[in-house]
């Protein structure tokens, strides 16, 4: 049981942080003036960090991600 809290919480840490970093990401872009759907461009961020971070989990073998 202790296995899939600990889990649980990774994977809510992990979450957060690729949330943060896409919102970031969003407000960074408007300040460039670049006008888009905010929410849009946090969905379309968060996926490219997960598909990121699967890849370098899966093929380069970076298991701790």
């Amino acid at each position: 049981m202790k296995f899939l809290w600990s889990k649980l919480l990774t994977s809510v840490v992990k979450r957060s942080v690729q949330v943060v970093l896409a919102a970031w990401g969003a407000n960074l872009a408007t300040g460039f003036g670049v006008t888009i759907d905010q929410t849009q461009l946090t969905v379309g961020l968060l996926a490219l960090l997960e598909a990121g971070r699967n890849y370098l989990k899966h093929k380069v073998g970076l298991a701790w991600l």
